[in-house]
């Protein structure tokens, strides 16, 4: 049985505006589980390979770091 309250999810983003490249925008996560930080996913936005996280990929993360084990399938 889980004992814990409260999962909070503190979504953060990053943009940036390059004259040359354009601009770019990339999101991320903090979350906290009771008040303790669990995960942080930083997004980094910039002209070359930015780092984002989308919501999919912070949810299956929070999974693992409570040591779920995710088991994905798909109906044909």
């Amino acid at each position: 049985m889980l004992t814990h309250n409260q999962l909070d999810i503190r979504w953060l983003s990053d943009v940036c505006r390059c004259e040359t490249c354009g601009s770019s925008w990339a999101q991320g996560a903090v979350v906290e589980l009771d008040g303790v930080e669990l995960l942080r996913l930083s997004p980094s936005a910039h002209c070359t390979d930015p780092t984002s996280y989308t919501e999919e990929f912070v949810y299956h993360s929070i999974l693992k770091a409570m040591d779920f084990t995710v088991k994905e399938s798909f109906d044909e």
